[in-house]
């Protein structure tokens, strides 16, 4: 009966222990989001780059037209759709903006916006 007693208690100390056995960490710290646009009369592309803290880019192709100025103005209002998609995903996961960059390169030629997100 006391061999009986002991493994049960033993028993009951190790499922006890296992609920304060360490989990695995959640991806803290910081991501970023880089929107790309970059072309100019008859070729242009659109770009929406993720980079998770663990630094594996996902890259996300975006279909553009040009050759017109409203055809050129529709691909960027694209860019900013799916721009602003990936932000409000990003934040129902529960990451939030730190900050965001624009950056224009070669008179408009590369258009870039930079977001840092963080998660505590």
């Amino acid at each position: 009966m006391r061999k009986v007693f002991l493994s049960l208690a033993f028993a009951l100390a190790v499922v006890s222990a296992w609920a304060f056995y360490p989990k695995a960490p959640q991806a803290n710290g910081f991501m970023m989001v880089i929107s790309r646009f970059s072309g100019t009369g008859f070729s242009s592309k659109g770009t929406i780059i993720v980079i998770p803290p663990d630094g594996q880019a996902q890259t996300q192709e975006l279909e553009t037209k040009t050759g017109t100025l409203n055809k050129i103005s529709g691909s960027l209002d694209q860019l900013s759709i799916a721009e602003l998609k990936t932000l409000n995903d990003l934040r129902a996961t529960g990451w939030r903006l730190k900050t965001s960059t624009p950056v224009v390169l070669g008179n408009g030629a590369i258009t870039e916006t930079v977001y840092v997100l963080e998660k505590d």
